[in-house]
């Protein structure tokens, strides 16, 4: 009997490791090859939404409740699934845009990043459906004519949380950064923490916005990076957890796990951030009736319309 028990178990075991390889073997046929794109249609699970535009929002709030806020950041991300390219376009926040009409309470004209303020539930000036994503998304499509298919908002805090839930990040500085009370930072390589990673996204005292948002720039591609790798992809159902309550977004969170795979040979040299070039903006203090006083704003031209579009889809 013993003997038999024995074999009954060996054999078990024979069959479950035989299921087991034929799952994975199975999996890697269907997302990883081309051959799935002969058994499910001309694309395969992974390019089903090629090209697929996200707005991304930093807001200066530290709040839980996204009741009010500023975008402080604002980038818009257009994932191309099926060749597993990003291309991302950070606009600056205070770009001098118009509203559409009979959309917004207080008239415009707008910084862009006023947008999505008025649209909060805290303010309730937007008359869309929605709030603060929805109007922001509606003024840069009625401005530069592109929409965005998703948006994700996040605050200060969620943001520097969220850094040191991963590790911190890595990135390369071409020159030290003095911040004053945001604390200085040296050239070169060099791991940042939650809090160290917001200060220096927000350092522009002694330098520009430009010059923010270049940081910005850095700061974001270095966490793209880090989240494709294969370990941190290992990640993605606790991080979900963690953080989906945390941040404003209309994305279906619990597929984002699947939606990795498709980045599974992700190239970093495929993950492409551009700030818009400073001869497109022109400088200028004008009295804005949205702020009942002067401020600087950048206004543009066609050029940026342009530009924007092309660098989306290049």
């Amino acid at each position: 009997m013993q003997t038999n028990s024995k074999r009954n178990w060996g054999l078990i075991l024979v069959i479950v490791a035989a299921v087991l390889v034929m799952v994975c073997f199975l999996s890697y046929m269907i997302f990883y090859s081309n051959l799935g794109k002969t058994f499910m249609g001309s694309k395969s699970v992974c390019s089903s939404e090629s090209n697929t535009t996200f707005l991304l929002v930093g807001i200066d709030y530290r709040g839980d409740d996204y009741l009010y806020g500023l975008a402080d950041v604002i980038r818009l991300t257009e994932v191309d699934f099926d060749n597993q390219i990003i291309n991302m376009i950070a606009l600056p926040r205070d770009l001098l845009v118009d509203i559409p009409a009979d959309r917004f309470k207080v008239p415009g004209p707008y910084k862009i990043n006023q947008a999505y303020f008025f649209g909060t539930p805290g303010m309730q000036n937007y008359l869309g459906e929605g709030a603060g994503p929805e109007a922001l998304n509606e003024v840069i499509e009625y401005n530069f004519g592109v929409s965005a298919d998703h948006y994700l908002v996040f605050n200060f805090q969620v943001f520097a949380d969220f850094v040191d839930a991963i590790g911190g990040v890595d990135v390369n500085l071409p020159e030290p950064v003095y911040g004053g009370s945001q604390g200085d930072f040296p050239a070169g390589e060099q791991t940042l923490t939650g809090e160290q990673a917001l200060a220096l996204a927000r350092i522009r005292e002694n330098y520009s916005d430009d010059f923010r948002v270049r940081n910005q720039s850095l700061i974001i591609k270095a966490i793209i990076q880090k989240m494709m790798q294969p370990a941190m992809i290992l990640r993605y159902p606790s991080l979900i957890g963690q953080f989906k309550d945390a941040v404003l977004t209309d994305l279906p969170l619990d597929q984002m796990s699947s939606a990795a795979l498709c980045f599974r040979g992700f190239n970093s040299d495929n993950l492409n951030t551009q700030e818009v070039p400073a001869e497109l903006l022109f400088q200028e203090n004008v009295f804005l009736t949205s702020l009942n006083a002067y401020s600087f704003v950048y206004r543009w031209d066609n050029r940026l319309l342009e530009w924007i579009q092309t660098s989306l889809r290049e």
